[in-house]
């Protein structure tokens, strides 16, 4: 997947994730839909969703890993895998996500 370059609109520099935006804004002003540049419908993205044994992220560790692209609101492609992690799966997590080790 790769980023798209706007064409620069009127100076203030936005970064939104790897893509980014010129437009004319201060800081604290809020995007209008002209703005942000092409709808979703109208570009390709992915949606990520990970799994992980705890619920805090110190110690730990992703369990499985979803992916699905979407274009014009119809799903093109998805992706999906289990992770190991080496070490048994708390009973809790077994329980609530259905992964076994």
């Amino acid at each position: 997947m790769t980023a798209k370059a706007y064409p620069a609109r009127r100076g203030t520099h936005v970064d939104v994730g790897p893509q980014t935006y010129r437009g004319s804004m201060s800081a604290a002003a809020q995007l209008t839909f002209d703005d942000l540049g092409p709808a979703l419908n109208q570009v390709t993205f992915v949606v990520v969703d990970l799994e992980t044994d705890g619920g805090s992220p110190v110690g730990a560790g992703i369990t499985e890993i979803g992916a699905v692209k979407v274009r014009g609101g119809e799903v093109i492609g998805h992706f999906q895998t289990l992770v190991s992690l080496g070490r048994p799966l708390p009973p809790f997590i077994r329980a609530l996500t259905g992964i076994t080790d």
